[in-house]
């Protein structure tokens, strides 16, 4: 059986927990081992916690690697991770983030997407990566609900309201929840209010 490395670049248990149960939905027929690292910062808020977590996320790389093969590698967050470049260089296999991914796919099922995320500093940062990736034509809109990644470890109705109405409120053929901590919960009960 294939074994797909998903790797949470960040610290925090319970967002690995989150990641590794839509992991498993989304490939049933894969070994799918979801890991974070054992040091570095516990969200990932900014471009600086993003390069703090380089280092941890590659060695969870090739900590995993010791006890075998790694046919594929998803870097569990929702940017144009540093880790992910350099995971290519080192890995046997295909390495793709969750923004890539996105893109791609979003591109696949409509003429334009938006991103809906967390904090006000991912804007300027998700911009970047979507330019870098050849989706500037593509991509509409990108709206934080302005509230740090660790609030969604206990998302309450206030956070609900603010991802619905930041969803709403982008133009476009699809909305893309752009954080790994959404989760699919929150994901589903905000395409449910939506109505997609």
């Amino acid at each position: 059986m294939k074994r797909l490395l998903v790797i949470n670049p960040n610290t925090s248990k319970l967002f690995t927990k989150r990641i590794a149960a839509v992991a498993r939905r989304a490939a049933p027929d894969l070994q799918v081992e979801t890991v974070n690292p054992r040091s570095g910062p516990r969200s990932i808020e900014s471009a600086y916690d993003e390069l703090l977590s380089c280092a941890p996320t590659l060695e969870t790389y090739l900590r995993a690697r010791r006890s075998g093969p790694v046919d594929g590698v998803v870097v569990a967050c929702f940017s144009d991770h540093a880790a992910i470049e350099a995971l290519r260089e080192m890995a046997d296999g295909p390495v793709v983030g969750l923004l890539d991914a996105a893109c791609a796919t979003a591109s696949l099922v409509g003429d334009n997407f938006g991103i809906a995320t967390t904090s006000k500093s991912w804007e300027p940062l998700l911009r970047k990566g979507v330019d870098r990736l050849g989706y500037s034509d593509r991509c509409v809109d990108i709206r934080a609900i302005d509230m740090p990644v660790l609030a969604l470890e206990h998302a309450d109705a206030s956070m609900e309201q603010a991802l619905l109405d930041a969803t709403t409120a982008i133009a476009s053929d699809v909305v893309i929840l752009g954080c790994a901590g959404f989760g699919s919960e929150l994901a589903r009960r905000t395409a449910a209010a939506t109505g997609s």
